[in-house]
C-alpha cells in the first residue's frame, strides 16, 4: 500500500518522482542483493534483458501499479 500527502496541484510530480525511484531501483539488482546477504545465499542476478524489458514498461506506465 503506499500512502503519499501533497497538495492537489503537485499530485503529477510526485507521481512522477515515485515511478522514477522505482525505475531507478529496477536498473539496480538492490532486491537479489539485500537477499543474498541476509539469507547467506547465492542467488542468480536477474538478465539484463529482463530488467531493460520491465524498466521500459514501467517508463511507459501512467503509475507504478497500473
Amino acid at each position: 500500500m503506499d500512502d503519499f500527502a501533497c497538495l492537489p496541484n503537485h499530485v503529477n510530480k510526485m507521481r512522477r518522482n515515485y515511478l522514477d525511484i522505482v525505475i531507478d531501483m529496477a536498473k539496480r539488482p538492490l532486491l537479489v542483493n539485500w537477499y543474498n546477504e541476509l539469507n547467506g545465499t547465492n542467488l542468480v542476478d536477474i538478465p539484463q534483458t529482463e530488467i531493460d524489458t520491465f524498466v521500459s514498461q514501467l517508463h511507459d506506465s501512467e503509475y507504478f501499479l497500473s
